[in-house]
């Protein structure tokens, strides 16, 4: 994945999807899409450590941690932060990346 060194930290929940999906290959992005929410437990917290380097660089990334909480609806921990990014990650892959039937 690429280093947030080069580019600005996100203030977001969006850009921080955004930014984690523009370092996915499509492969990659297309295995998540595909999975359930059971599939999905283990690479929650492999994407943890990624998500909580994004919320700790420079201090804690404040406004990506609200952000976060008002897509939440309540007051959270940065690991209740980074789980609102995983969470939005894996919505945001299912609705791009899954294969739709054509009829």
């Amino acid at each position: 994945m690429v280093s947030n060194i080069d580019k600005s930290l996100p203030e977001t929940v969006e850009e921080a999807v955004d930014d984690i999906i523009n370092d996915m290959p499509l492969d990659e992005r297309v295995k998540v899409a595909r999975m359930s929410e059971r599939e999905i437990a283990p690479l929650k917290l492999v994407l943890m450590e990624y998500v909580q380097t994004q919320l700790e660089e420079s201090g804690i990334n404040e406004k990506l941690k609200m952000s976060c909480c008002e897509t939440a609806g309540k007051n959270l921990d940065e690991v209740g932060a980074s789980t609102v990014i995983i969470d939005e990650l894996w919505k945001r892959l299912r609705d791009s990346h899954s294969l739709k039937i054509v009829k």
